[in-house]
């Protein structure tokens, strides 16, 4: 009956190793090694009763202190090194399903994260879309149909460029600067000599890529709050440049907001959508810090500088 004590004890640990395992608390694990070394001490106490018991029974003289010790020693030797591979072969099978797990796990974050920069996508382009439209239609009513034909050409132009990569793909930022131009010559035939562009880009960044559509947000805020409130001529500056292993692109303008207006600036839509896909596809890689001044405001983006294979290829 003893012999069946190591197996059967070996078979109860391996199960609630299993089990235990597929939660991994370090309270279930503590509990998984009390349970290890109280089935240790059972076993260490039956063997002294029953070699206690029989030993005696079976030789024709009383045994010493040595073989009991002996029989004792091998005894438990051999069903804890039974018991110890029991719980290894759970181990085993329990880490292929805690990477399976995992690797699930991973997956559905993936799509969460996919999800969520779609969402981001369908919140930008009504927004964009809403009030170029809006514009189109004060022209139409004023008469200006050259104007409203030019406006309708540049969106086109500009909802071509943005559909045809998808908000979690990167892109060279000379194609993210042409998209900006599409957008802001739609802009221009809105405000004319009201709206002044400046693009300041270092020419070794062309190939640098950017989050697509990461720029355009950055400069309707410019427009919408620094060159639609003001009667005078506002420039709006472009920049990008690298500092070390990081890309810093800004856009700024000289605009002068109305009085109690100053901090409204900066705080819709766009930038909040800019500040969720930097996080989405960077993480902590990736900051965007805002400014408001007296006159004019500042919008930076600061993000991990990465060439376009392209890029090395034609440069061998």
């Amino acid at each position: 009956m003893t012999s069946l004590a190591g197996p059967l004890i070996s078979l109860l640990l391996s199960v609630l190793a299993e089990r235990l395992l597929k939660r991994g608390t370090p309270r279930e694990w503590c509990f998984l090694g009390g349970i290890v070394l109280l089935a240790g001490s059972a076993l260490w106490t039956v063997d002294l009763i029953v070699q206690a018991q029989t030993l005696p029974l079976l030789s024709f003289r009383m045994p010493n202190k040595g073989d009991l010790l002996m029989a004792r020693f091998n005894w438990v030797y051999c069903n804890l090194l039974f018991s110890l591979q029991t719980v290894a072969l759970a181990l085993l099978a329990s880490s292929k399903t805690l990477l399976t797990r995992e690797k699930q796990l991973a997956i559905e974050r993936a799509a969460l994260q996919q999800a969520r920069l779609t969402a981001l996508r369908y919140q930008l382009n009504p927004h964009f879309l809403f009030n170029t439209l809006n514009t189109i239609s004060s022209l139409a009513a004023d008469s200006g149909a050259h104007e409203a034909e030019e406006m309708i050409a540049g969106l086109a132009d500009f909802m071509r460029a943005s559909l045809s990569s998808s908000m979690d793909a990167s892109i060279t930022l000379a194609a993210e600067l042409e998209t900006t131009q599409a957008y802001l010559a739609i802009e221009s035939v809105r405000f004319g000599e009201r709206l002044v562009v400046e693009y300041l880009c270092e020419p070794d960044l062309s190939d640098a890529l950017v989050p697509s559509l990461i720029l355009q947000p950055l400069v309707e805020n410019a427009v919408k709050y620094g060159v639609a409130r003001s009667k005078e001529a506002v420039h709006v500056r472009i920049a990008a440049r690298a500092n070390q292993k990081e890309l810093i692109l800004t856009v700024e303008d000289d605009g002068c907001c109305a009085p109690g207006k100053l901090a409204k600036a900066g705080t819709g839509v766009g930038l909040k959508n800019v500040a969720e896909r930097l996080d989405a596809l960077h993480g902590k890689e990736a900051i965007m810090r805002t400014e408001q001044r007296t006159r004019g405001f500042l919008a930076e983006l600061r993000m991990p500088l990465n060439i376009s294979l392209s890029y090395n290829v034609k440069r061998r």
